[in-house]
């Protein structure tokens, strides 16, 4: 600590108010939770997705804002291109091979009844997922928003911000760690098996910024995967009825 310049002591306060913000989170997911699953406002989903995108982007603006004030760069945030040579290359790589599976998963769900069967068995096991869960078209609409948001800001928090952050005062591998574990806490609201799926994809994420030196990959990568989950959920509802039409025949 004593090698901190006065300004890197101002990246604390975005550091406080992360904390504070995963410390609330529990306490305002109930909120919503019981809201939403009580019917009584049509809009309460719509209310969720609104005040979620508004406090990511503020809490990212302070990130960004603090951290540009302790004199550093965009490019240190990293909103630079990937580092030249392998780890560049293996960075996009990534990005790309994990993007080409979710457009193939996306295409199994829509033409397959028995991997839409799996996937409602996968929603239902992590059990928190209906307070984010699109069902109406207004909140698939809105549920772009919230995909894109959460994409472009998280990375910019947990990923560009926070390692940066306290990478000052430990090694990056352990700031590394605690970005991840928590990025993972805010996500709690998913249940035990929503959080490990939310662990492993942290992993992804974060090694391929720590190899490539770039939110860019991660930023795009991030807003496919939360894209691809809000199409998972209108194929599932779409489709329930004739999947669930089929199923009896086929028992009978």
């Amino acid at each position: 600590m004593s090698g901190l310049s006065p300004a890197d002591y101002l990246l604390l306060i975005p550091v406080i108010a992360l904390a504070v913000f995963l410390a609330i989170s529990p306490l305002r997911d109930s909120k919503w939770k019981a809201r939403i699953r009580a019917g009584e406002d049509p809009r309460a989903r719509l209310k969720f997705y609104r005040e979620t995108m508004v406090l990511l982007w503020g809490v990212a603006i302070l990130c960004l804002a603090f951290w540009l004030v302790s004199g550093r760069t965009l490019a240190g945030l990293g909103f630079g291109m990937t580092v030249e040579g392998w780890r560049g290359g293996l960075a996009w790589g990534a990005a790309l091979a994990s993007f080409g599976y979710m457009v193939w998963s996306t295409v199994e769900t829509a033409r397959s009844r028995s991997t839409r069967q799996s996937v409602r068995r996968q929603i239902d096991a992590m059990g928190g997922l209906d307070m984010i869960r699109a069902k109406t078209s207004a909140e698939h609409t809105r549920f772009l928003g919230v995909a894109i948001t959460a994409g472009i800001t998280e990375e910019i928090i947990f990923r560009g911000f926070l390692i940066g952050a306290l990478a000052l005062v430990m090694p990056v591998w352990a700031a590394a760690a605690v970005s991840v574990a928590a990025f993972t806490l805010g996500h709690i609201y998913q249940g035990p098996s929503g959080m490990i799926r939310v662990f492993v994809i942290a992993l992804v994420l974060t090694g391929i910024f720590l190899i490539g030196g770039s939110l860019w990959p991660v930023i795009i990568l991030h807003i496919a995967m939360d894209l691809s989950s809000g199409l998972a959920f209108r194929l599932v509802d779409r489709h329930a009825e004739a999947d669930a039409a089929a199923e009896a025949a086929s028992a009978a």
